[in-house]
């Protein structure tokens, strides 16, 4: 299957963004992903993708996550090739869902946001998954601006 060419066309083709979503190929992440859904929503919102546990009241079963692609996930600026953009897609966000399936105690706990270590328990959240993403990097799959920047993000 050529992603590169299918990538290109969901770049176009807002209609044919779920179709390219539900064709992408999970490999060893899809015991952890029940779908990925592509979401178009307003430019105010800046997030690119985000792995949303699916709520389980059994905390003895293994939480399995889904993966929301957002509208700006598919700027050219952002994601240049299909291989970046996979990079993100399975690389970090497939990395959240991991995380959610293995410490499923967690998975479904969000702390307030007036608690006070709110911005410590999503950054080491998305340090981890920089971290996954990074040990993936190659050439053709990454946007190395994007990359630094958003870790910047986390780290300042």
């Amino acid at each position: 299957m050529d992603y590169e060419l299918l990538y290109q066309r969901a770049l176009e083709e807002i209609t044919f963004r779920q179709e390219f979503l539900n064709q992408i190929d999970l490999k060893e992440y899809k015991r952890y992903i029940t779908k990925i859904i592509y979401k178009h929503k307003s430019k105010k919102d800046k997030r690119l993708m985000w792995c949303k546990p699916v709520f389980s009241f059994n905390i003895f079963k293994p939480v399995h996550s889904k993966i929301i692609v957002f509208v700006d996930a598919f700027d050219p600026q952002i994601h240049v090739n299909f291989a970046d953009f996979y990079c993100s897609l399975i690389f970090h966000e497939g990395f959240h869902a991991f995380e959610n399936y293995y410490n499923h105690h967690n998975a479904n706990y969000i702390p307030p946001i007036s608690a006070p270590h709110y911005d410590l328990f999503f950054d080491l959240r998305e340090l981890r998954a920089y971290e996954n993403q990074s040990k993936h990097l190659t050439a053709e799959n990454i946007n190395g601006g994007l990359f630094c920047h958003c870790l910047g993000d986390v780290i300042v």
